[in-house]
């Protein structure tokens, strides 16, 4: 209870230490986050997913089920508007692929074809694969340093859910190699 309470001091401290125009900055991250859900949400037809604050994740996460998602306001400042859609991509992604009937809601494939969703939606993989290339440098820039207990067990659940940054990449780089043009055909 403690760990709990001291994370939570020094995220209110970092919060009150922020000047108008941080503050600023993060409303417009978010304003612009929802903006692109409502986009990304009404090109899938899907129910609009909100994104509200958190700094209980470390980038961003989807709460199945609720049509919501989580930002961490620290690390998303961090990234450019095109990084940023690309993230609400994502994690629109799994809003899609969970109204699209995938029965396990974690899993390797289902971030794989969230992947796949935010570079459909972003019109390319560039922004998303950005975003993966840069995450854990800006986690440990914000501070996003947890216990050793916490740190553990996240390691096994994103080794068993999450594939590999790498492998991500590698992914989306061969989901969208440009298709050779067919002899005939300019």
């Amino acid at each position: 209870m403690l760990f709990k309470k001291q994370k939570a001091d020094k995220r209110t401290q970092n919060f009150k230490e922020m000047g108008n125009q941080q503050l600023i900055d993060i409303n417009k991250k978010l304003e612009l986050a929802n903006s692109k859900s409502m986009e990304f949400c009404n090109k899938a037809g899907l129910k609009f997913v909100s994104f509200k604050f958190s700094y209980n994740v470390p980038l961003s996460r989807y709460c199945f089920g609720r049509d919501k998602a989580l930002l961490n306001p620290e690390s998303i400042c961090k990234f450019t508007d095109k990084e940023l859609a690309a993230i609400v991509g994502h994690e629109v992604g799994h809003a899609y692929v969970h109204f699209e009937g995938e029965v396990f809601p974690y899993s390797r494939k289902r971030e794989y074809l969230a992947d796949a969703f935010s570079a459909k939606m972003t019109g390319g993989p560039l922004a998303m694969i950005s975003v993966l290339e840069k995450r854990k440098k800006v986690m440990k820039e914000v501070g996003q340093d947890i216990g050793k207990l916490e740190r553990f067990l996240h390691r096994i659940f994103s080794f068993l859910v999450h594939p590999t940054e790498k492998n991500r990449i590698r992914n989306l780089e061969k989901i969208w190699q440009p298709k050779p043009a067919k002899e005939g055909i300019a």
